[in-house]
């Protein structure tokens, strides 16, 4: 399997499978996801579970 290139600054939608696969460390998964999650704990990306415009609103400057 390949691997994410999420660039900095980024908005990621996941769904409950991604969180899922996530927690239980599903191994065909979780190697694809950890960088996502490493790159969310260290502030270089925004990770959003709801749905509606605001998940992809602008911020404000």
């Amino acid at each position: 399997m390949g691997q994410l290139n999420i660039p900095a600054a980024s908005i990621v939608y996941v769904d409950t499978a991604i969180v899922i696969y996530s927690i239980e460390k599903f191994p065909d998964y979780f190697p694809l996801l950890e960088p996502m999650w490493k790159q969310l704990q260290s502030s270089q990306i925004h990770v959003s579970a709801g749905g509606g415009e605001s998940a992809f609103a602008k911020r404000a400057p």
